[in-house]
């Protein structure tokens, strides 16, 4: 199945099955079979219309979350298999989390993590970051998580597909709040020096505070694999001033 980075749509619905036999992405029987899921812990397209501006409230409403009142809204971009997503939004219960992804797998596998361990203050979008001025509100988000992301480093001319350039951070800046942060972890000494240029440039400060209550360690899955084979990676919060 091809991953919605590849779709020109801002809210977009699950990839079409093409044919009668064997699904070639088995993720897709498994989210449409999920009731248990969809509409609470994973949400797509239509779903996610109309939202921005209302997703504390809605976080805060939700049947299973009679215990959570939603004061920040944290976004993490990328939350690959949903073990960052979880722990942070069962460290921080008066956060509301939102995890970001774009292969059936992932979203599918992280929703189901958050209800498992009863995360009840976040869910997962099926959907692509670099649309994310139309899913929120200007001033609507806390922070934004973002650990390793893909650098797009192995050929010079590759560099251009990268989500962390100076337009996404033009769009994304009015949408955090005073002293809102972004937070970023990556194995590119290179991006890392880009992306810190450009967050300066646009009115970011480097920050030693945690932006969280309860601050982890947090180690996503590709952490864990660069430390064990030795490989060094940059770390930073910048808070928006």
């Amino acid at each position: 199945m091809p991953p919605l980075r590849l779709t020109r749509e801002v809210f977009a619905e699950l990839p079409r099955q093409t044919h009668s036999g064997p699904d070639p992405n088995p993720y897709l029987s498994k989210i449409l079979r999920s009731h248990d899921l969809t509409g609470q812990y994973l949400l797509w397209g239509q779903d996610l219309k109309g939202k921005a501006g209302k997703w504390k409230p809605w976080i805060t409403s939700r049947s299973d979350a009679s215990t959570v009142n939603c004061h920040h809204l944290v976004v993490e971009i990328g939350c690959h298999f949903g073990d960052v997503l979880c722990q942070m939004s069962l460290d921080n219960p008066s956060y509301g989390f939102i995890g970001l992804d774009i292969t059936l797998k992932r979203v599918y596998k992280s929703a189901r993590k958050l209800q498992l361990h009863g995360a009840s203050n976040a869910c997962v979008l099926y959907f692509n970051a670099l649309h994310l001025k139309h899913l929120f509100a200007p001033e609507e988000l806390s922070g934004v998580v973002i650990f390793f992301p893909d650098p797009w480093n192995k050929k010079k001319r590759q560099k251009k597909h990268r989500l962390l350039d100076t337009p996404f951070i033009t769009d994304l800046y009015p949408l955090l709040n005073r002293n809102g942060y972004i937070w970023l972890k990556t194995d590119s000494h290179e991006y890392f020096e880009t992306t810190r240029r450009a967050l300066l440039e646009k009115g970011f400060a480097p920050s030693a505070h945690p932006p969280l209550a309860a601050t982890g360690p947090y180690v996503s899955s590709f952490e864990s694999r660069f430390r064990s084979q030795g490989v060094s990676f940059q770390e930073g919060i910048f808070n928006k001033i």
